[in-house]
């Protein structure tokens, strides 16, 4: 919050809105481990309950390796994309003049991203050992060291490729740091080609594709669809204003996601146990956090914004009070979806909300080339947030319904048989 307007000051609108793209496009080659990581989370969760480190071994094994053979491959086939085809066909012709810093700081970005896809199986081990806390530790101690880095170094260093290497390298390394800190307590994570298991290679590729669809293909094809239709009707410049204020969006979600994450596996766990009261409190509690938390970002953004965001941007940027209250309903549906995608990702219902993620995805692309095309940013977000109400709608009767779907199992019968579940899985 402090070092990214020193930053977007020193490069300017358009430099700025470079590092934006190039972000996104080598945040888009995560979409290349096909959801392994959470996949690795839920079958942990399961080992840990039953004390089986030999069994989390394994899985830990099998996730690593896979994810650094899919990880690899993915890179490379971003890199050879990007060195391979004109600039301007991949972007819109007003990224031509920037078409050598793009391509130097995709190879770098990449680099750093194939190490972060690595050990980021870190950050899944705590979730399902519940040592959020700690992961969220090392990426606060990642984000301080960014901002100091960025605050010393960028009016000396001026270059797009500086801000890469300040906010993704150092990210990257608090999650080694923090994998290496998880291998010094269990050794028995460390992993060896020896443990690798191919029968649940194949079962985490497949869950891990629902996974996939949803907490990383769906989010990130729309952040990058909408910067390159962006870059296409607005240049670089509309680029880095949608940037400014997808950083509003993603400060907000650090204070959703501090509690949201840690309720997977937990969710995961009641629902092998069918203990159905603890789950249907955690879902009022979770639609508690949603609605409060959006009429909270709406009503500060819609009233102290403009004036916040001149103070944060030294006056480099106005945004109207009526856009960012457009702004903020966008953002309000997209916390909606998230509580559900976190409620229904730990009750294993994942793979029918990737089925509507998916679904989706084409409409919410087509709606914000709409909305920009004829009314500006007030336009993208109406359509955004317009198409999204109805995924809104849909969610509560989807978990409602899975919750019925528990409670007709929860017979005694099936009580006595879910360790015998739990373990087989």
């Amino acid at each position: 919050m402090v070092a990214i307007p020193m930053a977007f000051v020193v490069l300017g609108e358009e430099e700025f809105g470079v590092f934006a793209m190039i972000s996104t496009l080598i945040t888009f080659v995560i979409l290349s481990e096909l959801g392994v990581g959470p996949g690795l989370t839920n079958v942990l969760t399961k080992h840990i309950a039953n004390g089986d480190d030999d069994a989390a071994g394994t899985a830990f094994a099998t996730a690593f390796f896979l994810t650094t053979a899919l990880a690899a491959l993915g890179c490379l086939m971003l890199v050879l994309t990007v060195m391979c085809l004109p600039i301007e066909a991949l972007f819109g012709q007003r990224f031509a003049p920037f078409a050598e810093p793009m391509r130097h700081g995709v190879a770098l970005g990449t680099g750093i991203v194939f190490l972060k896809m690595i050990t980021s199986l870190g950050d899944r081990a705590r979730a399902a050992y519940q040592e959020t806390f700690l992961t969220n530790l090392y990426g606060a101690g990642g984000n301080l060291l960014a901002g100091a880095t960025l605050i010393l170094g960028i009016r000396h260093l001026p270059q797009v490729w500086f801000l890469i290497l300040a906010i993704n390298g150092t990210l990257a390394l608090a999650a080694a740091l923090n994998l290496l800190h998880l291998w010094w307590q269990r050794p028995h994570l460390r992993p060896r080609f020896t443990k690798i298991d191919r029968t649940l290679a194949k079962f985490l590729i497949r869950d891990g594709l629902a996974f996939c669809a949803t907490m990383s293909l769906a989010p990130i094809a729309k952040d990058l669809g909408l910067r390159v239709i962006l870059g296409h009707l607005g240049g670089p410049a509309a680029v880095a204003v949608f940037d400014i204020l997808e950083r509003l969006l993603v400060f907000v979600f650090g204070f959703i996601v501090m509690f949201t994450f840690p309720l997977w596996p937990a969710l995961s766990d009641a629902a092998a146990r069918r203990d159905l009261a603890w789950i249907e409190t955690a879902r009022k509690r979770l639609y508690t956090l949603a609605l409060g938390g959006g009429l909270l970002f709406t009503l500060g953004l819609s009233t102290l914004g403009p004036w916040a965001i001149d103070l944060w941007l030294q006056g480099e940027l106005t945004l109207t009070r009526s856009l960012l209250a457009l702004f903020s309903l966008y953002v309000a549906v997209h916390i909606w979806h998230h509580v559900h995608h976190i409620f229904l990702a730990g009750l294993d219902s994942i793979r029918l909300v990737s089925i509507i993620v998916l679904l989706e995805l084409p409409f919410f692309l087509l709606a914000g080339y709409t909305g920009f095309a004829l009314h500006g940013f007030p336009g993208l977000f109406i359509a955004l947030a317009g198409i999204g109400l109805f995924s809104s709608i849909l969610y509560p009767h989807v978990a409602s319904r899975h919750l019925r779907t528990l409670e007709a199992s929860a017979t005694p019968q099936s009580l006595s048989r879910s360790g015998a579940i739990i373990t087989a899985t």
